[in-house]
């Protein structure tokens, strides 16, 4: 497979994980697009392999697979209880081309529009096509 899948407890830090695993933290950071050394609101981290000769981009599918469900949980977790739900999140994240950072103000604006009560013509493009 080329990597192994780290279940993310609350005391793992970049660094811990990275001699653990015998692993440099940045081919960590790499592997799972961080810009952080911040891993403790992940559930789970792509670790390379070091023990194999594969690379872990040889399964680039699986690694766009385990990198969106990280993205849908991040996601989750800073949205309003009625909305953690994953359609929700995929909604956001879909439309914003898998960038967390724009679904998530995206959501915000379109939070704002619905507390406002404004009138639904104006509405973000965003709110007009979840409903």
């Amino acid at each position: 497979m080329g990597y192994i899948l780290h279940k993310v407890e609350i005391t793992d830090t970049l660094m811990g994980l990275s001699l653990r695993y015998n692993v440099p933290a940045p081919e960590i950071r790499k592997a799972n697009n961080l810009s952080t050394d911040d891993v403790y609101f992940l559930k789970e981290l792509i670790i390379p392999d070091p023990k194999t000769d594969l690379d872990y981009k040889n399964d680039p599918e699986e690694v766009d697979k385990i990198r969106k469900k990280q993205m849908i949980e991040i996601f989750i977790g800073h949205v309003k209880a009625k909305d953690k739900t994953e359609k929700y999140a995929r909604f956001y994240l879909e439309e914003n081309d898998w960038d967390l950072k724009k679904a998530l103000i995206n959501y915000e604006e379109d939070e704002k529009f619905d507390q406002q009560g404004l009138d639904e013509s104006k509405a973000p493009l965003w709110m007009k096509k979840l409903k």
